[in-house]
């Protein structure tokens, strides 16, 4: 093996975990920001019950119950899709892959039905 061919296996593993370390530090980094505008926005604000708006509002919203049934929908028929393009086109591969996203997509329906809002019940 020369040195080209090392290179690119080396590459080849490398590569996910230096992905996986970027989007980490980029979440880290907005984490740290919305952390710093809160801390700089607080010091003006003498009342707590603004404080309290204020953390709601940056903070990251919770995702309901009917955002995951139409995720889960959606998902669950892309896998469908692509398992039906599997057993006719390009073969069992494809039927995998489309069977995955196919029970991911009936997980994320089912969460949708299993854990109803608050305001649902």
């Amino acid at each position: 093996m020369n040195f080209a061919q090392q290179s690119i296996g080396f590459l080849a593993v490398a590569m996910p975990i230096i992905i996986i370390a970027i989007v980490f530090f980029f979440a880290y980094r907005i984490n740290q920001d919305k952390n710093r505008t809160l801390l700089e926005i607080s010091k003006n604000l003498q009342n707590a019950e603004q404080i309290a708006k204020l953390t709601e509002a940056i903070g990251t919203k919770k995702t309901s119950s009917l955002q995951l049934k139409r995720g889960g929908m959606s998902t669950l028929f892309v896998g469908i899709g692509l398992y039906l393009f599997g057993m006719f086109f390009l073969g069992d591969i494809l039927r995998g892959a489309g069977a995955l996203v196919t029970c991911i997509g009936l997980g994320i329906f089912l969460g949708g039905y299993l854990f109803p809002d608050k305001e649902e019940k």
